[in-house]
């Protein structure tokens, strides 16, 4: 008789090579919910900076910054050679598929885009050459941007942690009311480095005035150059610790709920006790970040393009392209765009380009919420996958706080109602509180 057939168990290709997780990143990032959150984050820190620019900067720079200001005028910097439509991008990927990989995989600038909207401004103060004008600018724009990624980027990272951890989603709601709750621990966990930075550059410049006493001055300064150095060498440990374990102390409050304290320790430790490992996982994400946009901004494109084809059946070609007037360019493809030339005296009478760039904006947010929403989903599998090799926890050990179930019979005893107990809702039923989560 034959034998029977034996069952070949497969290796664990994710236990063997730790980074292939990070591929989830994509299918946890491309959440509607997460992106519509990053997307109403982004107008808000946009909001914010027209305001912070009407107050600080003078008319002309003001007017330079309204040209890229908001989500919808930003870009992407993939600087496609074929982009005239969607289809034309594709097919020349198809005819040179090595230089457009390349294309697409190295707009490393991209995936930390979230990074550089909070280094800029620091970037400006430590610049030395900065006014008092400008750096009031910049702290302004430092602490807004801290606050609001502190509420939205919170949310999106216990959204994710819970998805990669436990496999079920989390409403907004849930996530902005686990955000504002931990928002203290957020904020005072990025706060304190930059406060301790802070303490020493004062130190630093008292020591420096030493040099102004007379006679005496100069030897003074000479002398405690030296610690001088030393702090120096703490402020770029800071810098580099904050820089780089920025999400990973957001990531710690989200996974473990625990306080900044332990999230600015985990991150700073994680930095400096694995720096290989995560500098390998961050730029895997960086990379693959690259490839993502690029998929989730041609999808979008293609359908913008799709739409406008199908509508121009119905309206003609150049009076489809009337409507997109007022659209963005960066979900518009640029044989869609009209020229001024042609646009003069034929737009449509009525609300209907103005209707159009409305829908678009909106479409264009979105692929700007989705750059974030990959960070974030991205930074929070690297801190499970770090917490795994530094504290040996599995990947799907993440904190939950159930409310104290109540005793709805024990209930009707005591008051001697007859109405029913109310209904369990369907998270309770699927065997997690998810909702209920902190």
């Amino acid at each position: 008789m034959p034998e029977p057939l034996r069952r070949v168990d497969l290796p664990d290709f994710r236990r063997l090579i730790p980074a292939l997780h990070l591929l989830r990143a994509f299918w946890i990032a491309v959440d509607l919910r997460k992106m519509v959150l990053a997307g109403v984050a982004l107008v808000a820190y946009s909001g914010g900076s027209w305001l912070f620019d009407q107050w600080f900067l003078d008319p002309q720079a003001v007017a330079e910054r309204e040209l890229s200001r908001w989500p919808w005028q930003q870009s992407l910097e993939y600087h496609l050679d074929r982009a005239e439509a969607p289809l034309a991008e594709v097919v020349g990927g198809l005819h040179d598929p090595w230089n457009t990989l390349q294309r697409i995989g190295t707009n490393w600038k991209i995936g930390l885009r979230p990074i550089t909207d909070v280094a800029d401004p620091l970037v400006k103060l430590l610049s030395g050459n900065a006014t008092w004008f400008e750096m009031a600018h910049s702290t302004l724009h430092l602490f807004w941007g801290l606050v609001v990624w502190s509420v939205a980027g919170g949310a999106m990272g216990r959204m994710a942690a819970v998805q990669f951890a436990r496999d079920q989603q989390i409403g907004i709601w849930s996530g902005l009311r686990y955000s504002l709750r931990n928002f203290g621990h957020y904020f005072c966990a990025t706060l304190l480095p930059l406060a301790g930075l802070a303490g020493l550059w004062v130190a630093c410049a008292g020591a420096g005035l030493l040099g102004l006493i007379p006679v005496v001055g100069s030897t003074l300064v000479g002398i405690i150059w030296g610690l001088g150095l030393v702090a120096g060498f703490l402020m770029t440990l800071i810098l580099i610790g904050v820089s780089a374990g920025w999400p990973l102390m957001f990531a710690t409050i989200n996974v473990e709920g625990t306080d900044g304290f332990d999230g600015l320790s985990r991150g700073f430790n994680y930095v400096y006790e694995r720096p290989l490992q995560y500098l390998g996982y961050a730029i895997v994400c960086v990379a693959f970040s690259s490839f993502s946009v690029f998929f989730v901004w041609l999808v979008t494109q293609l359908v913008v393009y799709l739409t406008a084809l199908t509508m121009a059946w119905g309206l003609g070609f150049e009076a489809a392209r009337t409507f997109m007037a007022d659209s963005p360019p960066l979900v518009v493809p640029r044989v869609l765009m009209p020229e001024a030339a042609n646009v003069a005296g034929k737009s449509p009478i009525g609300p209907g380009p103005v209707l159009v760039g409305i829908w678009l904006r909106a479409a264009a947010v979105l692929v700007m919420g989705f750059v974030y929403s990959q960070f974030w989903s991205s930074t929070t599998i690297i801190y499970f996958l770090l917490r795994r090799s530094v504290d040996g926890k599995e990947l799907d050990e993440i904190q939950f706080v159930a409310d104290p179930e109540r005793d709805h019979l024990q209930a009707l005893m005591d008051n001697g109602a007859t109405a029913p107990p109310p209904p369990v809702s369907s998270e309770r039923l699927a065997g997690a509180p998810v909702d209920s989560l902190p």
